[in-house]
């Protein structure tokens, strides 16, 4: 794809059913919010990289953009979205913080000699993986 046809940056919409508790649980994991795209009680923008955010958003605003209901994450799988970081401690330093702000780890952790990655749902049951790969790989 031509550079001219790429995006400048990435949104990730996801229904949550608490805006602030689901930014706070984002903030302990290390991410910071974004003001500028954050709504009071209706949405909070967390910045995940320099191009990428998770548009945190209440159920009813959610709803009030998607063109087909709202899927209940806590029973199916709407999106899987994996973060790619740079390093196997990194990964659990973040999965561990995952825990202890109320996630649970969605699977076993996949330990490979040079790809390692973990898996966890937020409080709204949207699943994350975090992954590394060996830059020599």
């Amino acid at each position: 794809m031509a550079d001219a046809e790429r995006a400048e940056s990435v949104f990730i919409n996801l229904p949550v059913g608490d805006v602030a508790r689901s930014q706070a649980f984002f903030e302990s994991l290390g991410f910071e919010a974004d003001p500028r795209f954050s709504a009071e009680d209706r949405a909070a923008c967390i910045v995940l990289s320099g191009t990428v955010s998770a548009m945190l958003l209440s159920r009813e605003t959610f709803g009030a953009v998607s063109p087909k209901p709202v899927a209940n994450t806590a029973t199916m799988s709407a999106v899987l979205t994996c973060l790619r970081v740079d390093g196997r401690e990194r990964i659990d330093r973040i999965m561990d913080a995952a825990l202890e702000s109320g996630a649970t780890e969605s699977r076993p952790p996949r330990d490979q000699e040079r790809v390692y990655s973990r898996a966890f749902e937020d409080p709204d049951g949207n699943v994350w993986e975090l992954l590394w790969v060996d830059g020599d790989a």
